[in-house]
């Protein structure tokens, strides 16, 4: 089978991890819900009588189209279909007054573009909307102008949905309006932190506090997103007051009561929302969206549909499409070490700071594409942390983390993620404990500087840093390869970012976007459950194994050591190969005849002498093969690597000025054909060359080769993660080549049958 790396992505997603719904079950899903509402669609709406059963959706006009076309458009189906273009248009016409559907319409009116006429749309439902709250009780009748008010529970979420939507496109909604709606919803909650759907003190369906308690968890988040925009809070911990933080407490102890319900999808919906809303990860220690994501894609029915109901297959729809948006930053709840005891940091003292860049991102940057954030904690595995390409940090007092989980941060780094720190206010003591903690986490890099003015980040993403008119003091650490933590000792974007000062402070937006566009190699940002992570499966056996020494010398000689262990996985998984990697420094007392191959790069100048070069030299002729690359595609490296080659291999050194021909057994013979591999974006653009086949070179030994040399990263590209900035292959290439080169070492440079297909993925889908 003959396959084109550059042409795929994720190609080692859910490899060796534990999950329940894998992407590619969960898109199904969609695609055949999507697939059930259109055969549901009549007249061009999907308007049902109504039924003995409360449905918001069903009684009320409008109500089940509506919520059927936010679904469809969450699931990224174009408003030019011409079935999808018709509901729309049967949207606009009628003059609808129950509040769902108008709620639910402003938030169709944001997803289809806002020309003029839909603005004008937007404002007009949101006035209407914010018109007709109960001024005494905070709530909202079924329907506008009802008469007498019986204002209740059970529709008011989606009018407050409605409302909100209309204060991010910048209609001018009412301070009153949302401290109205704070001040009923907390007073309204149950003792135990639930609410009911009546807000009469009384017993009620426990099914329906469940609902009910997703519902007002996330009106008390938009109120406080409104409420604290234009402030500099400086919250402690926790940051929602103790009726938010109740609220989640109840719901994390009873979401898996969720889950036994005979129609949990309206819940579910309102889970999804009050997970965006509050950026949670996690609730009672559960991941909800992997939970639910499992429950949907088991119960689904063969024609695409939940419980047969186009209301119910929309709600998971919604569930699905939303729940997994691409997450542009994780923002880390810590503890720290207080008189012996471990205590919640003041990790959350700007609580909308992520939640307000997200948006600004979303819009400006992915062009509306749906961005989320979440909360994580070091408690969890580091797999989780990497829904997200950077962790962000941020405190106004020192920090003094427990070791299990520095070691856990240095495992997220090494394995691809960044860290952004951010000094609220200015602290000094937060900027020196960072230092402090690098330095213990990393002692061989080196210290923080500031990053030059020609760095990738400042230079190649959107937003030009020499455009900046007051440009902030931006401190990197850094392996020679990639930035591992950005420190922001005096800007604060957090405060600029909880205050939505677009204006005023855009630098900061640009900042966190340069930075986002930096870490994710400018490629669209993975959804939630892709990911690049490979763990060896315990349900694969090996059937041999190779030795690999990992040459050490003086300097940076292992600046990706998540690489390896990754690509371990990889062989492990895929060829039934187990690597055994060890460290090797040359010299008298070293020995590589044990091993097969060899591997040397770095990000700098390798001053190797002639003794060990001859050492090298020795185990090439003696069987072994010798890979060489230029981390980060490292020019000093690279000529540092000729210079040597040429003291030890003398005149055949010069076979490294030309690559390997297209053809070569490396490439058609050696696992699945390549035909062609990918680069990094920041590759192609500091390259002129046609970038489709790879220029791995080679030094010929008998009849192999006996050293193959890379001027083009491939250790970074090991770790998976798409950083830019990296003169290499993507990930995806690096990795197919690196395994092909092994498996060549391991045959003697003999054709060998494949063990899958090498770099497309259906090897590693197989080894789940």
């Amino acid at each position: 089978m003959r396959f084109r790396i550059g042409l795929m992505m994720g190609i080692l997603a859910w490899v060796g991890l534990v999950r329940a719904a894998t992407p590619d079950e969960v898109q199904n899903a969609i695609d055949n819900s999507v697939q059930f509402l259109y055969s549901k669609q009549k007249h061009g709406n999907w308007e049902v009588k109504s039924t003995k059963f409360y449905s918001p959706a069903r009684n009320q006009p409008g109500g089940v189209t509506v919520t059927a076309i936010y679904a469809l458009l969450s699931a990224g189906e174009s408003p030019e279909n011409p079935k999808l273009a018709q509901a729309i248009d049967y949207l606009r016409t009628p003059e609808f007054s129950g509040v769902y559907t108008l709620g639910m319409r402003c938030q169709v009116w944001r997803m289809l573009g806002m020309d003029d006429e839909l603005k004008a749309a937007l404002r007009r439902d949101g006035a209407r909307l914010v018109k007709a709250l109960d001024p005494e009780t905070g709530m909202y009748n079924d329907f506008l102008d009802t008469t007498p008010a019986r204002p209740d529970h059970r529709l008011s979420p989606y009018a407050v949905q409605g409302v909100w939507a209309c204060a991010q496109e910048g209609m001018e909604v009412p301070t009153h309006y949302w401290k109205t709606i704070d001040s009923a919803w907390r007073k309204s909650q149950r003792d135990d932190g639930r609410w009911n759907y009546s807000p009469k003190p009384r017993e009620v369906d426990f099914n329906q506090s469940l609902t009910m308690t997703t519902g007002a968890l996330g009106m008390l988040f938009m109120a406080q997103d409104q409420l604290s925009a234009g402030t500099d809070l400086s919250h402690k911990a926790g940051a929602g007051g103790d009726e938010i933080e109740i609220g989640l407490g109840w719901l994390g102890d009873h979401l898996p009561e969720i889950f036994k319900m005979d129609s949990p999808h309206y819940a579910l919906f309102g889970l999804e929302e009050i997970g965006a809303a509050s950026g949670r990860k996690y609730f009672g220690g559960k991941d909800w969206y992997a939970e639910g994501a499992d429950f949907l894609v088991r119960t689904q029915k063969s024609d695409g549909s939940w419980n047969g109901t186009a209301t119910d297959t929309a709600y998971g729809l919604l569930f699905l499409a939303r729940g997994r948006a691409p997450v542009g930053m994780n923002k880390l709840q810590y503890f720290v070490s207080s008189d012996g005891q471990q205590t919640e940091g003041d990790w959350n003292q700007r609580p909308r700071d992520l939640a307000n860049f997200d948006q600004w991102m979303s819009r400006e940057v992915e062009l509306d594409r749906l961005l989320n954030w979440q909360v994580v904690n070091l408690d969890a595995q580091v797999d989780d942390l990497h829904d997200a390409p950077i962790l962000y940090i941020s405190g106004d007092a020192g920090i003094d983390l427990s070791e299990p989980h520095k070691k856990k941060l240095k495992k997220f780094i090494e394995q691809g993620g960044m860290l952004l720190l951010n000094a609220n206010g200015g602290n000094r003591e937060f900027t020196a404990s960072v230092k402090k903690m690098a330095a213990e986490m990393f002692p061989d890099i080196g210290e923080f500087r500031e990053l030059p003015t020609d760095h990738p980040i400042l230079k190649s993403e959107q937003f030009q840093g020499s455009e900046w008119k007051d440009p902030p003091v931006i401190l990197g650490l850094s392996n020679g390869v990639r930035e591992l933590m950005i420190l922001l000792p005096k800007a604060d974007p957090s405060r600029a970012w909880q205050s939505q000062l677009t204006s005023s402070r855009e630098t900061m937006f640009e900042l966190g976007g340069d930075l986002l566009l930096y870490a994710s190699g400018k490629r669209n940002i993975r959804e939630k459950g892709e990911t690049y992570i490979v763990e060896p499966s315990s349900r694969i056996k090996t059937t041999r194994s190779l030795k690999v020494a990992r040459i050490k010398y003086d300097g940076m000689w292992d600046p990706e050591p998540g690489g390896w262990r990754r690509l371990a996985a990889v062989m492990h998984n895929r060829d039934q190969l187990d690597l055994q990697v060890e460290t090797v420094e040359l010299g008298p007392q070293s020995n590589l005849s044990d091993y097969k191959v060899a591997h040397l790069t770095g990000p700098g100048h390798i001053r190797l002498n002639l003794d060990q070069w001859i050492q090298l030299h020795s185990f090439v002729q003696n069987g072994g093969t010798l890979i060489i690359d230029a981390a980060g595609g490292s020019q000093t490296f690279a000529q540092d690597i000729r210079a040597g080659l040429a003291s030890a291999f003398l005149d055949d050194a010069n076979e490294v000025d030309q690559p390997l021909r297209a053809g070569h057994i490396l490439y058609t013979e050696v696992g699945s054909k390549i035909e062609e591999v990918g680069y990094r974006a920041y590759a192609r653009h500091v390259l002129t060359e046609d970038l489709k086949m790879p220029r791995i070179r080679g030094i010929k030994v008998g009849d192999r080769i006996g050293v193959f040399f890379s001027a083009e990263d491939i250790s970074a590209g090991l770790v998976g993660e798409p950083v830019d900035g990296i003169v290499g292959y993507d990930p995806a290439s690096a990795t197919a080549l690196m395994e092909h080169m092994i498996l060549y070492a391991e045959s003697g440079g003999r054709p060998t049958k494949g063990n899958g297909d090498v770099g497309d993925g259906a090897g590693l889908q197989e080894a789940k």
